[in-house]
């Protein structure tokens, strides 16, 4: 039997597999930006809500199911003689009822863009254009992640990190058609300047990339052992506990993404608000440049968190579902401690170059939208450091299946946010509306750490709080100069 990769190893791997994609995601985004615009540009901000719904959708639908019961399911099932056509069996359902989910929002877009893009006013028709040719990658999104996840399950993790550099390439070259044939983006238009044609190399582009995305996994899928199959039917699995998971979890991240939804209708109640008057020689910070800070936001995460916990998370569950607490609890303590380094560093590195960091990574973007869009990082960047905490703790409750409790921690994580964004449109100027929405991010994710540390008491008695305390206390006085 082939020995497992060192977490070491495994990360390293999915380190420099997001390394090349989200560099190359940057040079998209900034291609992007030359194309569509960042501010006062409703072809930008109907294209930013087409595009970014399927993402969001999926999540509401599919992820955090697949969280849930994927790689916890799929690693007891390998441990099995029959276990492949069990994972088989799982796949298949899953993935027609991804399909099933993605055909009905398909056909339903000009009401998935009014849920998500509520004030787009005269873009709404673009908007819903778009989303036609966008919303199939919800489909995509969830095929990647369920080959992913067995993949992961197999500890093959290159593959899967690798994978979104295809679609970034794919992205760029299709950008840089676009380009080529229409030029740079200048301030006015309206949406009667797009035509099919302008409309598919945009959008069409962009799903093409995703559906390649998932279907190249389908070649080391099948360099590991595994077949991929239809096998339909999943009665006598003994999936019913494990759907009573995925139904908590389900519920747990309608609350979150209801946050999310929020923060969208506000972007772009701030796109409307930019054509009055009295906003008539301001940047007003939208839905762009609240997605564009997000990018470099998320840097964090995906370089260094994701890839760190997408492999203790395996490891978690193996021990999980052998009863092994004290070594979840080293592998989580292991796990905060090591991501400490990386997102006290990079929290206050942003917030301090927020500014230089806009130019360096957007570098289409004008000065005063630069300004703007610094300040709405500044925000996002205070909390890179409790998102680490809550994505590590997360994957814990998610090894002991234990998504009914974690409630008690989604439901305030949603409810902070979305109050933060109701003060900031009632009582603020909408120069700030994206900027306060920043900060309810930052604010949410240090609400959702602080309750789970609580949640898990239940399973880890003892977390190695001295520890991993200690680190952050030390990492923190040493970026505080």
């Amino acid at each position: 039997m082939a020995k497992a990769p060192t977490l070491a190893r495994s990360s390293a791997v999915m380190f420099m597999g997001t390394l090349a994609s989200r560099m190359l995601g940057l040079v998209r985004n900034a291609m992007l930006v030359a194309a569509l615009g960042a501010t006062g540009s409703g072809a930008a901000d109907a294209f930013t809500v087409a595009n970014n719904a399927p993402t969001m959708i999926y999540n509401l639908l599919a992820a955090g199911v697949l969280n849930a019961i994927l790689v916890p399911q799929i690693v007891r099932a390998l441990r099995q003689k029959a276990g492949e056509e069990f994972i088989n069996r799982l796949i298949t359902t899953a993935g027609a009822l991804l399909a099933v989910v993605t055909g009905v929002l398909t056909v339903a877009a000009t009401i998935v863009v009014t849920i998500y893009g509520s004030q787009l006013g005269q873009w709404h028709g673009l908007a819903t254009a778009f989303a036609y040719w966008c919303l199939p990658q919800i489909f995509f999104y969830g095929l990647y992640a369920l080959w992913g996840q067995v993949l992961n399950a197999k500890n093959n993790f290159g593959p899967y990190m690798w994978a979104p550099v295809l679609n970034n390439i794919i992205s760029i070259a299709s950008l840089a058609a676009y380009l080529f044939i229409y030029g740079e983006h200048s301030r006015g238009g309206s949406p009667a300047d797009w035509d099919f044609t302008r409309t598919a190399v945009i959008a069409g582009t962009s799903t093409l990339g995703i559906a390649i995305q998932a279907l190249v996994l389908y070649i080391p899928l099948v360099r590991t052992g595994f077949k991929p199959r239809l096998v339909w039917g999943l009665r006598g699995s003994g999936l019913g506990q494990v759907s009573k998971v995925a139904l908590w979890a389900v519920f747990g991240l309608i609350v979150v993404e209801l946050s999310t939804l929020v923060v969208y209708n506000l972007g772009t109640a701030a796109l409307s608000a930019s054509e009055l008057p009295k906003y008539a020689h301001t940047v007003v910070p939208s839905t762009v440049i609240y997605t564009n800070a997000q990018m470099i936001f998320m840097l964090p995460q995906s370089l260094v968190t994701t890839s760190i916990i997408v492999a203790l998370f395996t490891r978690m569950s193996e021990k999980a579902a052998a009863g092994d607490a004290e070594g979840v609890k080293d592998d989580l303590s292991l796990g905060l401690r090591t991501i400490a380094i990386f997102t006290t560093l990079f929290s206050a590195g942003i917030f301090v170059l927020a500014g230089p960091a806009m130019q360096v990574f957007v570098p289409t973007l004008r000065p005063e939208e630069v300004s703007a869009s610094a300040a709405v990082l500044m925000m996002l960047a205070i909390g890179i450091v409790p998102q680490g905490l809550w994505a590590t703790m997360q994957r814990v409750m998610l090894a002991y299946n234990d998504t009914k409790r974690m409630l008690w921690a989604d439901v305030p994580v949603g409810l902070s946010q979305i109050i933060i964004c109701a003060a900031a449109y009632m009582f603020a100027p909408a120069t700030w509306w994206m900027i306060l929405a920043a900060l309810g991010s930052a604010a949410s994710q240090a609400t959702g750490s602080i309750i789970i540390v609580f949640l898990l008491r239940k399973h880890l008695p003892h977390m190695d709080v001295r520890r991993v305390s200690g680190t952050y206390a030390l990492l923190g006085l040493a970026v505080a100069p």
